[in-house]
């Protein structure tokens, strides 16, 4: 009887890991399609939003937070990035 509880905990914990490694992973695509949203939105031609205003539309509520993880998806930071825009 010891050893089928056991089992039982182990597949549910596997279960669990496995389902919290799932959710992980949807909220890493979330957040790279909100990037990619937001890097969209500092290349349009004609923008007039400040990049702060652009990350809090697609969610993002820290800004240093948003810079930091913009930067390492796309190796600029979003000011650089809105700054070479305007210059080309």
């Amino acid at each position: 009887m010891t050893s089928l509880r056991h089992n039982g905990e182990n597949f549910a914990a596997s279960m669990h890991q496995s389902y919290a490694s799932g959710v992980a992973r949807m909220h890493g695509v979330v957040r790279q399609r909100r990037l990619d949203r937001c890097r969209s939105d500092l290349e349009a031609a004609r923008r007039t939003e400040s990049i702060t205003s652009i990350a809090l539309r697609w969610g993002f509520n820290d800004p240093s937070h948003f810079s930091r993880l913009f930067r390492r998806r796309y190796g600029i930071a979003p000011r650089a990035l809105a700054r070479k825009r305007q210059e080309a």
